[in-house]
């Protein structure tokens, strides 16, 4: 018969790991010293190998107890996300949630399919825009929350990745060397008007408007068509357009931070959970944390 090892234990072992000592990892899972040794030997026996052996005043994971380690994590993961799951169809409710363009053709929906079938009982609202308004929506309350640039005076903010802004045109685009840069750019108040026209105001360099629209997919239309160029992030880039760079005689840009803004600094649980749904997806791919061997008690 095979062996079942305890859940317990194993959370056990990955806190001791993480925290590196076995009275921290203690104070993590609320046992005594004593009780997270026992829990060791225990999984020591269900595993019949020793786990940690001491090296002078430290106590190192053996080679079977990294190879537990590696899977403790893996088995941990699958538990909590299937108890994540059950408890989802508990959480009920409606999220308003608002979306900038440039985040909205790239994973959303994605990250939407996925949180309506786990979350079958929230009822989402959708609202694509531009940062700005969608800002002043969760600052009115009509948005529960909104994946947007970051405004110096955010509140409840909860930063999800930083990105550069970079010169976007069709790939067969060259700049003019004694005509205006043409430009396909937002009308009106915007983070990327603002900073390609301060951007070539302090290189010098001659700039044109000659396409304004509202819409992402307006401003594509007319660098797809060799009209101009535009500024925005990498995730517009492709599909015959490509990032023109200082290559190309044009000046670099500041980064943007994508994110989260909050209508309450204490959301109701659908808002949470969508909040958290977004949070897994922008960390795909991050390294993970280093664990060292040396573990002290």
């Amino acid at each position: 018969m095979a062996t079942n090892l305890d859940m317990d234990c194993l959370r056990t072992l990955v806190e001791i790991a993480d925290s590196g000592s076995f009275a921290a990892a203690g104070a993590r899972v609320g046992r005594s010293l004593p009780a997270v040794s026992q829990q060791v030997e225990r999984l020591s026996a269900q595993a019949g190998a020793r786990l940690f052996q001491r090296d002078g005043r430290r106590m190192v994971l053996t080679a079977p107890g990294e190879r537990l380690l590696s899977y403790a994590r893996r088995i941990l993961e699958t538990n909590d996300a299937a108890v994540g799951a059950l408890g989802a169809f508990d959480v009920t409710g409606t999220v308003r949630l608002g979306a900038a363009q440039d985040v909205a053709d790239a994973g959303l929906p994605d990250v939407l399919r996925r949180f309506a079938a786990s979350h079958p009982g929230v009822r989402l609202e959708v609202r694509v825009d531009n940062s700005r308004p969608l800002i002043e929506a969760v600052d009115d309350g009509s948005l529960d929350l909104a994946l947007t640039l970051r405004t110096a005076d955010a509140r409840n903010w909860l930063s999800l990745t930083r990105e550069p802004m970079v010169w976007i045109g069709h790939h067969a685009f060259a700049v003019p060397g004694t005509h205006p840069l043409p430009l396909a750019i937002f009308p009106g108040a915007c983070t990327y008007r603002e900073a390609a026209l301060t951007a070539l105001d302090a290189g010098g360099i001659d700039w044109e408007i000659v396409y304004e629209s509202p819409s992402l997919s307006g401003l594509r239309a007319a660098v797809s068509a060799g009209l101009a160029v535009t500024v925005r992030t990498t995730r517009l880039a492709g599909a015959g357009l490509r990032v023109l760079d200082g290559g190309d005689g044009l000046p670099d840009l500041p980064h943007l931070e994508f994110g989260l803004l909050l209508a309450r600094a204490n959301p109701a649980a659908a808002v949470e959970r969508l909040a958290a749904a977004f949070t897994e997806a922008f960390a795909v791919g991050s390294p993970t944390q280093a664990v060292s061997p040396a573990i002290g008690q």
